[in-house]
């Protein structure tokens, strides 16, 4: 006859295997990693008279301003744009990050002396007006770099000065009126809503079937750098990943720490795809990763993860079983 002690060994076995995963589980082991990258673009859909950059209004497909060498600097993108993030390394929970902005058909502005990141091949015409200067280019590519703990979202510069929460990635505690960064102007910004979009979302990569997530943030303004935007922020994630699929905004906590003190855009390609039932991602637009199609971990926490149900419905049996036990053994 089997002592009551077993089933009671059986409860605390179950409750140890389905318990380890729901409070500790992270989507750091899968997705954040040193080589995984995430690529967002903004593409034209109309065809651009390069030799009238100079003279183009309105902001392109991408644009962005950020300091260098101590002088103000934006970017617009009238032809293809786009930005990736791409985990450099992961050591003692902190990731180092690299955001490389690239573009084709760019109109850059600065002030000043500063340090070219564009090849002299690439220059299409130059100009001044007053103490700014006019840089008409076929392509260009920026990188910049920041840190991001793994486990909290939180995001640094490389000096350490903390930013904000990530935009990356989704996980439960991203709920209203959670903090996400401050912007240039000073203005906090935290979630407004989040909410649950029934309609396939189609990116560049591929279709994400519903329900997915969507976050907007409360009304901010930006001004830096020759560009002024004013709005909210609006995130679309993946849940089963967390990852990011689509950011329609100007500013947020990596791109700060990256040193883009103003960073948006917009696909003009994809914007005309409308259905019924499904929508073409807003903004920029997920366009490659590495890291979808291994099994992605979120974070869980035990009142909200799945697994929680089949922890009590184990326990319940379990201790069914040992009291059943039990009762047969002093019977005997």
């Amino acid at each position: 006859m089997r002592s009551p002690v077993f089933p009671v060994l059986l409860v605390f076995l179950i409750c140890f295997i389905f318990s380890t995963p729901v409070v500790h589980a992270t989507y750091t082991d899968s997705v954040i990693r040193p080589g995984a990258y995430f690529v967002y673009v903004a593409r034209t859909n109309e065809s651009v008279n390069v030799s009238s950059l100079a003279g183009i209004m309105g902001s392109g497909s991408l644009f962005f301003s950020l300091e260098l060498d101590n002088e103000p600097v934006s970017v617009n993108v009238y032809g293809n744009g786009s930005v990736e993030f791409r985990i450099a390394s992961v050591k003692d929970g902190m990731a180092t990050v690299q955001v490389i902005a690239s573009g084709t058909d760019a109109l850059i502005r600065y002030s000043g002396s500063i340090t070219q990141f564009w090849d002299k091949e690439s220059v299409i015409s130059t100009e001044s007006q007053g103490n700014t200067t006019l840089v008409a280019v076929r392509d260009f590519s920026i990188t910049r770099e920041y840190k991001m703990n793994i486990y909290t979202g939180e995001v640094y510069d490389l000096k350490g000065r903390s930013y904000g929460r990530t935009l990356l990635f989704y996980n439960q505690n991203v709920k209203p009126k959670l903090g996400l960064f401050t912007a240039p102007n000073g203005l906090n910004v935290s979630v407004f809503k989040v909410t649950a979009i029934n309609m396939t979302v189609i990116t560049y990569y591929k279709r994400f079937l519903p329900p997915l997530i969507q976050v907007i943030t409360t009304p901010y303004a930006v001004s830096s750098a020759y560009i002024t935007a004013k709005g909210k922020s609006i995130l679309i994630y993946d849940p089963g990943s967390g990852i990011l699929l689509s950011y329609f905004g100007f500013s947020w906590a990596d791109f700060q720490a990256a040193g883009f003190s103003l960073f948006g855009g917009f696909d003009r390609s994809g914007s005309s795809v409308l259905g019924k039932d499904k929508m073409f991602a807003p903004g920029l637009v997920l366009a490659e990763t590495n890291v979808l199609g291994s099994v992605a971990r979120v974070r869980y926490s035990p009142k909200t993860s799945p697994l929680i149900y089949v922890y009590l419905v184990s326990l319940l049996l379990a201790v069914t079983s040992a009291l059943l036990e039990a009762r047969e053994w002093e019977g005997s």
